[in-house]
């Protein structure tokens, strides 16, 4: 059980670690995503 309880947190964290090194994220996308966000932003207060 305690082997468990060690083992299946790392190897979640590993995988995650895997994924976050491969999402396809650069700084272009990243001022998309915020520009797409800005104008959701002015069309929910008006």
């Amino acid at each position: 059980m305690r082997a468990v309880e060690i083992a299946l947190p790392l190897l979640l964290c590993a995988i995650s670690l895997i994924f976050t090194l491969y999402y396809p994220l650069d700084e272009e996308r990243c001022l998309e995503i915020q520009a797409a966000l800005a104008e959701r932003n002015k069309k929910m207060d008006s």
